[in-house]
């Protein structure tokens, strides 16, 4: 598990278990307004939404998922197409790669602080020009 606290204030932790049989990955954000809920990582999977926080019985809004070819849900084609016409054609994606810079340091650096004492550690910020880029979705310079 790795707690966490957010630039922009929230407080959130990522938990993994490895000790069960089920092969499907469970993603839950619970907020202050309310719960997303995926069921299913393959085949007919939904979303449930709950709008208020403490009913657990039945979600308030259910979104059937499109089945799609590919690996990992069919994210795995989507994200490969984005990357190549970011490179190409100077097409910025509509996510920022800082986001998944951010994913992978959260978790290199949960792992440091696992095997050295527990220590917060904090993810160094990446240059001005890269958050920039990114943020205004055009080169700088």
């Amino acid at each position: 598990m790795i707690m966490m606290s957010l630039d922009n204030g929230v407080q959130a932790s990522y938990m993994q278990c490895f000790y069960t049989p089920d092969s499907e990955r469970n993603y839950t954000f619970i907020g202050t307004h309310g719960r997303v809920e995926n069921i299913g990582d393959h085949g007919d999977c939904e979303i449930h939404v709950w709008t208020e926080r403490g009913s657990r019985t039945h979600p308030d809004i259910i979104h059937k998922v499109k089945a799609v070819e590919g690996g990992h849900g069919g994210a795995d084609p989507v994200m490969i197409k984005s990357f190549i016409e970011f490179v190409r054609n100077d097409i910025v994606p509509n996510t920022s790669p800082l986001a998944a810079r951010n994913s992978v340091a959260t978790g290199v650096l949960g792992h440091k602080s696992m095997r050295h004492g527990s220590i917060p550690k904090e993810i160094p910020p990446v240059s001005k020009y890269l958050s920039e880029y990114f943020k205004n979705k055009k080169k700088c310079g």
